[in-house]
């Protein structure tokens, strides 16, 4: 049909609408519009295709299938499709006793439910991979997208892949009632083609079940999110791990809990782990001995975070400081006795104690002669011989043994529970404990004490989120696992990864092969690559598969390590397993004695442990001393326990795995040089490191075994001087070394002065080395000063050293300290790691320790500030000016100083009780 109107397009273009007024009363329908320039326009109320509208439906009908999905389809299915997944990894972290288990578990519980006909309860899911003592892996897989609800389930084994299967057939074929499976005969031609057959028939399983469910449907169309959360328990042997394990996997969040009646008015002081719980591996005096609880949960809040992150978009919302509240005291005496503040009855019988007829009553019932009178009462005869007395007090008791309440009184006298929650009400210990669980004030101030303690540390941007929980409140857990949620959500929403299918049916397939009835722990990357070959996978993507699975901790993959860049741990549950197995050996086994007396544990004992992953044994123990948690040493005859040598054989040194006591040095000891750390994520223990990097470069070197769980001693076998010992004590921050034998002829032998350089070589190279992996690490070398006067020189390479006239009396053991780290070239490298004294401040220094938040006349009065050169200065009133006159005063110091260095400052600062900002100075440094 032709367009009459083209001819005059031209003309209605460029012809203006006249303005037409349009009328309500003529438009009610409002189908017109009045332009800003007075046009007009009509709302068109039909359509060109009114007539056939209903034909639409049918050309867009959604058609089945034509074809059944055979074991081929389901192969190709597998090889191209990608599907959105969102990963996390959740690290739960905390201060022994502070309820984080009882929040966790709790939380799974309310957002997981299983079947009214599910054959296995929701404790055997939670109890998969589950220890106290060391780790929990919870595996789950929640359904849905980041901004829809999420439907949570576990993952086992294959469901994660079994799920993301689903999600891209379901994407790929949304008729899922037309979807029907072909499920074939043939014989598997290898293991991954048997593994690919039994996703297959479970995906067939699990569609029937869902098919006419469309809520499910909808779900798992929207995508899948693979979230582990690990729960973290008190275990020497798990910390340095994680801390090392956290670093790799970098879609973590970190839920750092602490108790607020057990460890917020206590933030200083050290963790108390009870003896009945924690004494049976003598944690309770081993663990948490060497930081205070405040320094332990800033740990916990930044650990898996280089300093290079510290500004990444990475640590936003990357950790959430949990306070949980009414946990429940550890002495059930003391739980009832809280409890009973609430109790009404528990008041009155306790008021009733104080009423001295109650009491009267109570006591009567004990009294013979009185139940002889209240009996008599009941007989006639006597009755009345009783009623001629009129004694009101006979009367009184006679009728208290016939009221129920007054004999339930009674008899809680007798009740020693009773008896002790009424006692409680006089208590102020048990009375304060109560009300503080209810008083914002006291989360305020444990709280405030954190943050400002984070500030001066430079981490105070991983302390954004803050929550509150009550252990013993459903409602307040549900509350707190809805924020988690969204937590999640917010963290990774625009972060969903596309990942090809193929890559999560590798993943079911490592973590689904067993070795000699168990489960594998380690694989070679060599073997991977072998089986991605049969997905069609390539050598990066194989790359970029360990990569995506180790940044939520599915596996662990650290190819940065030269030495473990072809291991994969496939199960780190059960390499958590066999990390506790080897730190906290079973006393009957015959290796345990040397190893829980001396952490000296050899090559034949460690792949006894291993017998049921034998093949795994050594790449497990390369894992830990590339980590620096174990030291190899090549022969046992570099080993003398008891003076005698060891067997020709390789052995481990396990420090960390002694229960003895530790040595603790006097104060007024000073004949020792000194490593001190400084670090807000503090290596957990540097003996086994530094012992590995001494024993492994210098074939002199023999280990001593020593009772004392902090000390290794080391001797030297020069061949041009004496034999040298010298041992290390760890004392935390500060570790010391000190040259046994430090009589005249000891301490002028060339040999002394060259053991010692090995030793701080040794330092050097293991700390080098903790450089990359623990945040903002500085270390120094130094000896403590001679004089009353105390405090300590530090040692440099290039410069000699400022040892006082006291120091430099004569030859001693700080001389020969001084000339081993003036010849020890390593610390001609990498000075940036190392804190000196006499760095003078800079521009950076100070302004980074810029704050309205301070003392003003006390700071005034630390930097000695000289008025007359600027009268006008006085206490400002709002911050901007505090932060000024601050910024005035550090100038002030820095022109009237000779020597204007960190160090001066920090002395300064520290000697007139601005401890805060001195810290937060020390640790500006170190940010740069």
């Amino acid at each position: 049909m032709a367009d009459n109107r083209s001819d005059n397009r031209e003309d209605d273009y460029l012809t203006e609408p006249e303005p037409v007024a349009v009328s309500p009363a003529a438009d009610e329908g409002g189908s017109r519009f009045l332009t800003s320039d007075g046009g007009e326009y009509v709302y068109q109320e039909t359509s060109d295709f009114d007539d056939v509208v209903e034909d639409i439906p049918v050309s867009l009908l959604i058609k089945p299938l034509k074809e059944k999905i055979s074991h081929e389809i389901f192969w190709r299915l597998i090889l191209n499709e990608k599907v959105p997944v969102t990963t996390s990894l959740v690290a739960v972290m905390g201060l022994p006793n502070c309820g984080k288990t009882t929040v966790l578990e709790s939380v799974l519980k309310q957002k997981i439910e299983l079947k009214d006909e599910a054959e296995l309860e929701i404790n055997h899911y939670l109890n998969r991979k589950r220890d106290e003592k060391c780790l929990s892996i919870y595996d789950l897989c929640a359904l849905g997208s980041t901004h829809h609800t999420f439907a949570w389930s576990f993952a086992t084994n294959r469901y994660g892949a079994i799920f993301s299967i689903l999600c891209g057939l379901i994407r790929r074929n949304p008729c899922v009632g037309g979807i029907k499976f072909e499920i074939t005969s043939q014989p598997p031609k290898s293991v991954m083609d048997k593994h690919i057959r039994w996703l297959q028939s479970k995906t067939k399983e699990l569609l029937e079940g869902i098919k006419d469910d469309p809520g499910k449907v909808t779900l798992i169309h929207d995508g899948v999110s693979f979230i582990n959360a690990i729960d973290v328990g008190v275990n020497k042997a798990l910390y340095p791990f994680l801390a090392v394990m956290l670093l790799h996997c970098h879609r973590h969040i970190c839920l750092a809990f602490f108790s607020m009646n057990r460890d917020g008015p206590n933030l200083d002081e050290y963790a108390d782990l009870p003896s009945d719980r924690y004494g049976g591996r003598n944690d309770d005096v081993l663990i948490m001995k060497k930081r205070s609880r405040l320094t332990y949960l800033l740990h916990f809040a930044t650990v898996g975070y280089t300093q290079q992150q510290r500004n990444q978009e990475e640590v936003q919302n990357a950790t959430v400081m949990v306070a949980t509240r009414n946990e429940p005291l550890e002495d059930p005496k003391r739980v009832d006795q809280a409890e009973s503040l609430e109790d009404p009855k528990i008041v009155d019988q306790a008021e009733l104690l104080e009423d001295p007829k109650i009491a009267d009553q109570a006591e009567s019932l004990e009294d013979p002669k009185i139940v002889d009178q209240a009996e008599l009462l009941e007989d006639p005869k006597i009755a009345d011989q009783a009623e001629s007395l009129k004694d009101p007090k006979i009367v009184d008791q006679a009728e208290s043994l016939e009221d129920p309440k007054i004999a339930d009184q009674a008899e809680s006298l007798k009740d020693p529970k009773i008896v002790d929650q009424a006692e409680s009400l006089e208590d102020p210990k048990i009375a304060d404990q109560a009300e503080s669980l209810k008083d914002p004030k006291i989360v305020d101030q444990a709280k405030n004490k954190i943050i400002k303690q984070a500030e001066s540390r430079n981490v105070d941007q991983f302390l954004k989120n803050w929550l509150e929980v009550d252990v013993n409140d459903e409602r307040s857990i549900e509350k707190f696992g809805e924020k988690m949620e969204d937590l999640i959500k917010y963290k990774y929403k625009q972060r969903t990864l596309l990942l090809p299918l193929r890559w999560i049916v590798l993943r079911s397939l490592v973590v689904s092969l067993d070795s000699k009835g168990a489960k594998v722990m380690i694989l070679r990357k060599s073997f991977i690559i072998q089986k991605a070959i049969e997905l069609e996978m390539t050598k990066k993507e194989v790359d970029d598969f360990l990569k995506t699975f180790t940044d939520f901790g599915s596996i662990l993959y650290m190819p940065q390590y030269e030495k473990v860049e072809d291991i994969v741990i496939v199960n780190i549950w059960e390499f958590t397993q066999y990390l506790d197995k080897l730190y906290y050996p079973q006393e009957k086994e015959p290796y345990a004695p040397n190893l829980l007396k001396y952490g000296i544990i050899s090559e034949s004992s460690v792949k006894k442990i291993f017998c049921k992953h034998p093949e795994s044994a050594d790449d497990f123990m390369t894992v830990l001393t590339t980590i620096a948690m174990a030291s190899k040493i090549k022969s046992g005859k570099s080993i003398f326990i008891d003076d005698q040598q060891q067997p020709d054989e390789v052995h481990y040194y396990l420090p960390l795995a002694r229960t003895r006591a530790e040595y603790t040095p006097s104060e007024e000891e000073n004949d020792y040089a000194f490593i001190e750390i400084e670090s807000v994520n503090f290596p957990a223990n540097v003996q086994a490191c530094i012992s590995y990097a001494i024993m492994d470069n210098n074939k002199d070197a023999v280990l001593i075994a020593t009772d004392y769980s902090n000390i290794s001693r080391f001797l030297f076998q020069s061949e041009s001087g004496p034999p040298i010992e010298i041992e290390m004590i760890y004392k935390g921050s500060k570790t010391r070394l000190r040259i046994m034998n430090n009589s005249n002829d000891i301490l002028t032998s060339p040999a002394t002065v060259e053991a010692c350089k090995k030793v701080i070589a040794g330092s050097c190279r293991c700390l080098d080395r903790k450089i990359n992996t623990i945040r903002d690490l500085k270390y120094s070398f130094a000896v403590p000063c001679a004089s009353p006067k105390g405090g300590c020189h530090f040692l440099y390479y290039d410069r000699e050293p400022q040892l006082c006239d006291a120091c430099s009396a004569g030859n001693n053991f700080r001389l020969c300290w001084s000339k081993a780290v003036k010849q020890c070239d390593l610390l001609s490298k990498g000075g940036e790691a190392r804190t000196n004294e006499n760095d003078l401040l800079s521009f950076q220094d100070i302004s980074g320790i810029i704050t309205g938040k301070y003392e003003f006349e006390a700071f005034k009065k630390a930097l000695n500030i000289d008025e007359s050169k600027f009268p006008e200065l006085s206490s400002p009133g709002n911050e901007d000016g505090r932060k000024k006159a601050m910024m005035l005063m550090l100038l002030l110091w820095e022109k009237q100083t000779d020597k204007p260095t960190r160090h001066a400052l920090m002395d300064k600062l520290k000697e007139n009780g601005c401890d805060d900002i001195a810290e937060k100075l020390k640790n500006t440094s170190i940010a740069y």
